[in-house]
């Protein structure tokens, strides 16, 4: 089984409001017109993953990254 990693700009799906956000990164550099509601977990930079996503998504980078350093 191969495992592959991506990240996927949500706007460019057909569908983008079937992929709410899990998280706002990078904050504290927004526009201040942007209005984020406090329901969404918000960072000022990239967060820790180990903390933050759930532990079958955590697991999965992590297989990603070890298989990515073996190459």
């Amino acid at each position: 089984q191969t495992e592959y990693l991506a990240w996927i700009k949500v706007a460019s799906l057909d569908n983008p409001d079937l992929f709410p956000p899990q998280a706002h990164i990078f904050v504290n550099t927004k526009l201040k017109w942007l209005l984020i509601g406090d329901e969404i977990p918000q960072f000022s930079g990239i967060y820790n993953f180990k903390e933050t996503w759930p532990l079958s998504s955590y697991k999965r980078l992590s297989l990603v990254r070890k298989k990515q350093t073996a190459l």
